[in-house]
């Protein structure tokens, strides 16, 4: 049976690699002002002189931690993690207050695998800011990593109280669910991430897997070959849609899909083995061997393969006995 999502890509890299700080708006290149999102109060009607000073003041200031803050986001883009870091901290030094340096702080951290300092990040921007969705979002992903998945459901929720269309945290709730074994209430939360953005490859491929994994193949294999519409090289999707047509007994269709995947990846063993299988059922056993054989040329201690070749080679013996 497919597996889910976030378990294949703790094995393999692939394009929709898993990224715990993976943001939902536009807040990577530009910063809201403290003033805007956590005041309350207003501004007096007619300021003092001293009182407009001090708002020239924080004017500069806020203009200093916003050059910081776009500083270290272009280093981010660019790859410089630990450059964006020390920009993220000169700004924080200025305006320890601001939610959104705590937050690009945590993201730079999380990029860097630095898990335990990205948490600490993103609940002080929490501490800040309670109701900023995108750190709800990002610490419940660092804690699904983690497998604490009660708290980043909370997360989560939390999150979709604040923005209920947000496309990626649904997603991510949907993650989470199916990780706790909750498929069906995870379909729903797949299925919803897709309403709100029809273009989500991530979240239509779990939908997809999660389809597969309680046997619904009619409805896996639509979303698969929807999902590879938009991403036609996207292997990983390509192999599953394979597999899911080789469990519907559609093994016809399904070679065609790992040879597809073949031929963009001459090395994805999995979709070699799945190919041979396919070969074997369909009793095209000297095919089904010569794959195989060739799975196992580079990776000899491949259990699946290993067994997959013994079984091939009893059939083609017993096809061949009068």
């Amino acid at each position: 049976m497919l597996g889910l999502l976030l378990a294949v890509l703790a094995a393999v890299a692939v394009l929709t690699t898993w990224k715990p700080w993976e943001r939902t708006s536009g807040h990577q290149t530009f910063r809201k002002s403290s003033d805007a999102t956590n005041s309350t109060g207003s501004a007096p009607a007619t300021p003092t002189h001293a009182s407009a000073q001090a708002t020239a003041a924080a004017s500069a200031t806020n203009a200093d931690v916003l050059a910081l803050m776009n500083e270290g986001n272009e280093l981010i883009q660019r790859g410089d993690t630990e450059g964006a870091i020390q920009k993220y901290r000169a700004a924080m030094k200025i305006n320890p207050e601001d939610e959104e340096v705590h937050f690009n702080l945590g993201f730079a951290f999380a990029r860097q695998g630095n898990t335990n300092e990205a948490m600490r990040c993103y609940n002080e921007a929490l501490r800040i800011f309670p109701d900023y969705a995108e750190a709800h979002n990002n610490l419940g992903n660092l804690l699904v990593g983690l497998r604490r998945h009660n708290e980043a459901l909370e997360h989560f929720s939390a999150a979709l109280k604040v923005n209920p269309e947000s496309s990626s945290a649904l997603n991510n709730l949907g993650r989470c669910l199916a990780e706790l074994d909750k498929p069906k209430e995870a379909i729903v939360q797949f299925t919803e991430a897709i309403r709100v953005n029809p273009d989500y490859v991530e979240a239509r491929f779990n939908l997809a897997t999660t389809y597969s994994k309680l046997g619904n193949y009619d409805e896996a294999i639509r979303q698969f070959e929807q999902l590879l519409k938009m991403e036609p090289r996207f292997v990983l999707a390509r192999n599953k849609l394979g597999r899911c047509l080789a469990e519907a007994g559609k093994h016809k269709e399904a070679i065609a899909q790992f040879t597809e995947v073949l031929r963009a990846n001459p090395d994805y063993l999995e979709a070699r083995v799945n190919l041979a299988t396919s070969y074997t059922t369909l009793g095209n056993y000297e095919e089904a061997i010569r794959q195989f054989e060739q799975v196992l040329r580079t990776n000899p201690g491949f259990v699946s393969a290993k067994a997959g070749l013994e079984q091939a080679r009893a059939k083609q013996a017993a096809a061949r006995q009068p």
